[in-house]
């Protein structure tokens, strides 16, 4: 196996295209909470039915899909893999915008449980893959740090924007869907598997 030792901009590009994708699903995992009441109100939901909905069965998904998302990514790539995440977590947002019944949205939320499921799994690959081994435990903590912004939007912007009315939660999940979708064009276009990881040799190099 070929370890890296400088950053390369295409290693720094998947990297950063993974770290916005755990951004991204770690916002839809905690997003629902900021528009807990209107989302009570509009799908005439009790605080039990509204606890299953946003957390019970996204984290039920999520952390059953977890040993099955490292055989997959194991099995197809990197690439394959964050942008099957990808689709299904835009996918699952505008579905859930569209749900106007209790079974529809857990439907959904299942959906984003499946999709997020690739979100920490894929940024490790890549930067294991793509980046310095020397810095692994300092580029792991940095992604984190990328990661956790998206509880932090939801509970800074779009909880200030839930306060004052000015925006409703079907137009958030709603643009959260284009904007994962936009995510998995740059996927489709940016992100590589490499293949100098693959297999179980180790490559030596003289200068």
């Amino acid at each position: 196996m070929q370890q890296n030792t400088v950053f390369t901009f295409q290693g720094v590009c998947i990297g950063l295209i993974c770290a916005i994708f755990f951004l991204y699903e770690f916002l839809l995992r905690t997003v629902i909470g900021t528009f807990q009441h209107p989302i009570m109100y509009d799908l005439e939901l009790t605080s039990f039915q509204f606890s299953i909905l946003s957390s019970t069965v996204y984290l039920f998904i999520y952390s059953v899909m977890q040993i099955p998302v490292g055989l997959i990514v194991d099995r197809v790539g990197l690439k394959t893999s964050l942008l099957v995440g990808s689709i299904v977590c835009a996918i699952s947002a505008i579905g859930f915008a569209y749900s106007y019944g209790y079974p529809t949205a857990i439907f959904f939320r299942i959906l984003t449980g499946f999709g997020s499921s690739f979100g920490f799994i894929c940024l490790l690959v890549a930067v294991y893959d793509w980046l310095p081994t020397k810095h692994i435990a300092l580029l792991i903590g940095a992604s984190q740090f990328i990661g956790t912004m998206g509880p932090m939007l939801a509970a800074g912007p779009l909880d200030a924007m839930s306060e004052s009315g000015s925006v409703d939660w079907r137009s958030i999940f709603i643009v959260l869907g284009f904007f994962g979708f936009i995510l998995s064009a740059f996927i489709a276009f940016f992100v590589k598997n490499n293949q100098q990881k693959a297999g179980s040799y180790t490559i030596l190099k003289r200068p």
